[in-house]
């Protein structure tokens, strides 16, 4: 049984052995007020299943059975404010046994329809890690996870991530939900906004991390293995964030990018503590060259154990450092992990650091993709920082080497991130080329591109 204390703005789910609900809530009882009868102390810690600032929202159970019956408990009212089955809650309602006030009669039929409804799709529903939610106003899309962050929980079995590196120098993995609403536009990140007077995340406009859990390692590759081996591909895509990005919105992101190119995949995100700061940006840039080691460890890890045939690499500004160096240490060893694709969008690198590490990892059988911007403020930033010309801006010296397909992306968002790279009011995306990139099209068979030349070469554009 999955009981929510609800305080505040705090929702805490714990998880009962079925034996400690029916002794406790046995009909000799009369009424029940269930934060006196299931102390917190009875409860499973280490199941945790959610916590977020957030009012009551739909519990999501990990592989929920067609029986789980899940109670909401409001702390302030000491009543049962919810009732049924899996992911399904409907109106108040309270509880009563022999001897206690019974719900009206028209909540009681509200009750077994929806009960009997939600206890249908979950059945109907199989395989692991997949949505537990029931919702006809957004989707949501599973994403792994890997972190060198350190753990920050507020509660034992909590699944939180601080902007500071970790003290062991240890991964932590796991899996987290992200929903995506209905009205979801292509590129976009919607989010609460004050503007519009909303002040939390509400998953029916907004994209909204709903759930995060740990996972021990081989726990988590295990069930890597079995999402990617229910996928037509057998593929899975590695998403490394950017600069000033906090871990959740790192996560929504990731569903984001999954969900837009319609991946049917393993998605998986690798979370480098970023300080989440804009002030923070030389602290940042230390800390993802360290973080570069742990990356290419984890790159490695997913090749050799996840049984994905086909792994993408999808990396944006700042988080292109810790690849790139990845990378570089990679070609350099004997044994090559199996990679299909490096996409590497709006490098934030020294340019000429770049072709020293594409020279570096020319011999390595794996298709890298750069998209350039000469109108990325973030970068332009960048450049008057550290002075020198970055690698993921385009015009007169657009970086173009082999071994490297090189796309001037001038002409559309190269927002996947961070603030400062969106500009376009159309938002066209280079999303909408990284699809046909990772269906396995050369440039010349895109139909967005067209073929550019330079004195050092031949490069790609958007058409306009």
């Amino acid at each position: 049984m999955v009981v929510s204390l609800h305080e505040g703005k705090k929702s805490l789910w714990y998880v009962y052995p079925r034996e400690v609900v029916d002794e406790r809530l046995r009909p000799s009882l009369g009424r029940k007020v269930l934060t006196q009868v299931l102390p917190l102390e009875l409860s499973r810690p280490n199941r945790v299943v959610f916590e977020r600032q957030s009012t009551v929202a739909p519990v999501l159970v990990t592989e929920p059975a067609a029986s789980t019956i899940i109670l909401l408990v409001d702390r302030l009212l000491n009543r049962i404010v919810s009732l049924g089955t899996a992911a399904f809650y409907i109106a108040h309602m309270e509880l009563a046994a022999e001897g206690g006030r019974p719900a009206p009669k028209r909540r009681k039929a509200c009750v077994k329809r929806a009960v009997k409804k939600a206890a249908k799709k979950a059945v109907a529903r199989s395989g692991t890690r997949q949505t537990s939610l029931v919702s006809k106003a957004f989707d949501v899309v599973p994403v792994m996870f890997a972190t060198d962050r350190k753990p920050a929980n507020d509660e034992v079995g909590a699944c939180k991530f601080s902007n500071e590196r970790c003290d062991d120098g240890k991964l932590r993995y796991g899996f987290c939900e992200v929903s995506i609403p209905k009205t979801h536009k292509v590129g976009e990140l919607e989010s609460p906004s004050w503007l519009h007077i909303q002040f939390r995340s509400n998953p029916r406009k907004h994209i909204t991390l709903l759930r995060c859990e740990t996972l021990r390692r081989i726990k988590f590759f295990s069930d890597l293995r079995k999402v990617v081996s229910s996928s037509p591909k057998k593929d899975a895509f590695v998403f490394v964030h950017g600069y000033n990005v906090g871990f959740e919105d790192a996560a929504r992101r990731t569903g984001q990018i999954a969900y837009d190119l319609k991946f049917q995949g393993a998605p998986i995100l690798y979370s480098w503590p970023s300080k989440n700061k804009l002030t923070a940006y030389t602290a940042d840039e230390a800390t993802v060259e360290v973080s570069a080691e742990q990356f290419q460890r984890f790159v490695r890890e997913v090749a050799n154990l996840s049984g994905a045939e086909v792994v993408h690499i999808i990396a944006h500004s700042m988080g292109n450092r810790a690849v790139l160096l990845a990378m570089e240490r990679l070609a350099a060893q004997t044994a090559l992990p199996h990679l299909s694709n490096v996409i590497l969008t709006a490098p934030d690198i020294d340019v000429e650091r770049f072709y020293q590490i594409a020279d570096a990892i020319r011999g390595y059988p794996v298709k890298t993709t750069l998209y350039a911007s000469s109108k990325d403020k973030a970068l332009q930033e960048s450049q008057r920082r550290h002075k020198y010309a970055r690698a993921g801006q385009s015009g007169k010296a657009i970086v173009v080497t082999p071994g490297v397909d090189t796309v001037d992306a001038s002409l559309v968002d190269t927002d996947l991130f961070s603030l400062g790279h969106s500009y376009f009011s159309n938002k066209r995306t280079v999303l909408s080329d990284v699809s046909d990139l990772m269906e396995g099209k050369r440039p010349g068979d895109r139909f967005q591109l067209c073929e550019k030349l330079c004195s050092r070469g031949k490069y790609w554009a958007f058409r306009p």
